[in-house]
């Protein structure tokens, strides 16, 4: 049968979407054509690496029987945390750089880039033997995986870098704690190889150190780093520096307390002589609070030692100036009760010590008429005026002169006896406060230098 072009074109019209579909749908099934510059990259890269390391042997440091080889090293700190002064160790995570030449593993590259070797890769070339001296445990990160990386140049450079962390051992000294310094390090050096073989140094001098002014510890600030080589029978490289304790914390918490209770114990020097209670109360009252403050050590954290420490010194001083003060209270209670047993002074009604007369009286005799328990009374009262006049006629049948027996008469029997400041108080008052201060000057000044 015979098409018509209005026909034709009909069918054209119906079937477009199908070979539109068709187009779109069963080109992607031939996939799309891989670059051919891209599969020449990774052939060329690989037959690199393996011509570089063809008859290479792992086994043989570079310069085999030959110089010693120079190994330079900078370490990048990225976490300086957890100061245990109970363990004398801190911890330590950092990314240490390594680099030495190789000419082994010289090449040529069309791609003017470096041969890079990653985690488990790196063993197939040589490296150093590297360890921290002082570590007393470390370990080498491997999330997500190893991490631990290898980059040659053309001319054999080769830098190694991998991430450790590490507690590391550092020897401290508390005397001064809490104002002590501690000096601590990071010991790099080869485990199997001696100086004739490998030679370690610090590539970029102070500055192969980096990242410890970016670290910050609670209790320490970082102070005087230096950088030392060594290179006698085995080449070593340390890193030193000082950790300052801070002593703001130590202020609060540990001094202030002492110095508190120690004023405190200085309110019984203003309080009556005769208000013996309260004075034995808050002298015991601030015993037993300097010895709380002792029994519970605030150098808990800190190593047993067979030294005292500076903060020991001082809470024995300030126990010391405690129990002091409590002695001087019962010096002055003892020395009150003495005069008055010595002058024989009798109490009245209320408890104090009655006043003698100052002209001899002669003993009036009881009215005949009046109340038995008054008569009694003024008897009583009469009688012990008389028996204070005798004690005083005895002090003067010791031929003691008039002036001293008016001194010993108005400052025993008037002043101490009567409700006046006991002269070891006035005296304490001065004497405590002034030693308490030169204390501190001394101490601080010996400890803070």
């Amino acid at each position: 049968m015979a098409w018509n072009c209005r026909q034709i074109w009909a069918h054209v019209y119906l079937d477009l979407p199908l070979l539109v579909q068709l187009f779109f749908f069963v080109r992607p099934l031939h996939g799309t054509p891989i670059s051919p510059g891209t599969s020449e990259t990774s052939i060329t890269y690989t037959n690199m690496i393996n011509s570089v390391l063809e008859g290479y042997d792992a086994r043989l440091r570079p310069h085999y029987a030959g110089k010693a080889l120079r190994v330079g090293v900078t370490v990048d700190v990225s976490s300086f945390d957890h100061f245990s002064d109970t363990n004398m160790e801190y911890n330590l995570t950092f990314y240490m750089h390594q680099y030495w030449t190789d000419y082994r593993l010289q090449h040529t590259s069309t791609l003017n880039q470096n041969l890079t070797l990653h985690g488990a890769n790196v063993d197939v070339i040589w490296v150093p033997d590297t360890y921290f001296v002082n570590a007393k445990r470390s370990l080498f990160h491997t999330v997500t995986t190893e991490n631990r990386v290898v980059y040659i140049n053309t001319s054999g450079g080769v830098t190694y870098i991998l991430r450790v962390s590490a507690a590391l051992a550092c020897n401290m000294n508390f005397d001064t704690y809490p104002m002590d310094v501690q000096k601590c390090e990071l010991q790099v050096g080869s485990h199997g190889y001696s100086a004739r073989d490998l030679v370690y140094y610090w590539k970029d001098g102070l500055d192969s150190v980096e990242g410890f002014s970016n670290s910050y510890l609670p209790y320490f600030s970082i102070h005087n780093r230096t950088i030392t080589e060594t290179s006698d029978e085995y080449a070593y490289l340390y890193f030193s520096f000082e950790l300052h304790r801070k002593v703001a914390y130590f202020m609060i918490h540990t001094f202030i307390p002492p110095i508190l209770i120690v004023i405190l114990s200085w309110v019984s020097f203003w309080v009556d002589h005769r208000s013996v209670a309260a004075r034995v109360t808050l002298g015991i009252t601030t015993v037993l609070s300097m010895t709380n403050i002792i029994m519970n050590d605030p150098t808990t954290t800190l190593p047993k030692v067979s030294y005292s420490k500076a903060i020991d010194v001082y809470l024995i001083w300030c126990f010391m100036f405690v129990f002091a003060a409590f002695l001087e209270c019962a010096a002055v209670t003892y020395n009150c009760y003495y005069w008055e047993l010595r002058l024989q002074i009798p109490s009245g009604p209320d408890g104090k010590p009655l006043e003698p007369p100052d002209e001899p009286q002669e003993m009036e005799e009881a009215k005949p008429n009046g109340n038995a328990s008054s008569r009694h009374n003024d008897a009583r009262q009469k009688s012990g005026k008389t028996i204070f006049r005798r004690n005083l006629e005895r002090l003067s049948q010791r031929r003691k002169p008039a002036k001293q027996y008016n001194a010993v008469k108005d400052t025993f029997s008037r002043k101490v006896l009567y409700g006046h400041t006991a002269p070891i108080d006035r005296y304490a008052r001065v004497f405590f406060p002034v030693a308490f201060l030169i204390l501190n000057i001394a101490y601080w000044n010996l400890y803070l230098r």
